[in-house]
């Protein structure tokens, strides 16, 4: 559900600009035909890329040129049949291909809408959604994926220039098309609860207290404290002296007294 929230505003933006590129276009053709066939290939060509968004890319391409060809075969057809051209669909389309550009850029306007005149503009609204899809959707990339159809609507004005009447409302609607696609896009920044909201204890900033238990099992071991902090040091002992020591004075003070006595009995 996240998913699409995010993923629709950025096809309906990508829908709206390439549709908007063929509004500026069409406003040198004889009849609404081509404006309504580029907002059909703006559609499919989103809708191929959302729906395959979760396929490999490298199938993603030609499934998209597969649904594009299609719909280029019925685009021609109609096209066909609205100017009463007599012949077969092939070579229509045969001419169409050889031929698109030179006869886009040197019809008379207004120009009329023939496969000669419609192939090209289909074929690019059609590669720039599948562009844009994979840059916007699958990339995740929406200011980039924007890219491709802005290039589109810069060449769609180009190629009409001083032949038609300004395109003023035009540009405005594509520069809201995008400022709505990036504001609907764009991520909130993250709320922090505030100290207010959570005041701290000030015993959790004197004391660190252990994390709380996940699970079960043993409780934490805690790490003995040091023996200096809870047992005071034995008191000091005076060191006695040696037991020969004295013997040995006792000895000395009787050679003394004999040797006192021996002194007085000499003559």
């Amino acid at each position: 559900m996240v998913r699409w929230s995010r993923d629709l505003p950025v096809a309906l933006t990508l829908i709206a600009m390439i549709g908007l590129a063929g509004e500026a276009l069409g406003r040198i053709y004889a009849d609404p035909l081509l404006p309504r066939l580029i907002w059909g290939a703006a559609v499919g060509s989103v809708a191929v890329g959302v729906a395959a968004r979760r396929l490999p890319s490298w199938l993603v391409a030609p499934l998209s040129v597969a649904a594009m060809t299609g719909y280029t075969l019925l685009a021609l057809q109609l096209a066909a049949r609205r100017a009463d051209l007599p012949d077969p669909l092939g070579a229509l389309v045969a001419d169409a291909v050889r031929n698109g550009i030179p006869r886009l850029l040197t019809s008379m306007i207004p120009v009329e809408a023939v496969p000669d005149t419609v192939i090209v503009p289909l074929v690019a609204a059609w590669l720039t959604g599948l562009a844009g899809t994979e840059v916007a959707v699958r990339a995740a990339r929406p200011l980039l994926g924007y890219l491709p159809p802005t290039l589109l609507y810069a060449g769609a004005v180009y190629v009409v220039g001083p032949n038609a009447d300004q395109a003023g409302w035009l540009t405005v609607a594509f520069a809201g098309a995008v400022v709505v696609g990036l504001a609907a896009t764009g991520r909130p920044a993250a709320v922090t609860p505030s100290r207010a909201e959570h005041p701290v204890d000030p015993d959790d900033t004197a004391v660190p207290r252990p994390p709380p238990r996940s699970g079960p099992g043993p409780p934490p071991a805690r790490r003995p404290a040091p023996p200096s902090s809870s047992h005071s040091p034995p008191p000091s002992r005076r060191s006695s002296p040696p037991a020969s020591a004295a013997p040995r004075s006792t000895r000395a003070g009787t050679c003394s007294r004999h040797r006192s006595t021996v002194s007085t009995r000499t003559p």
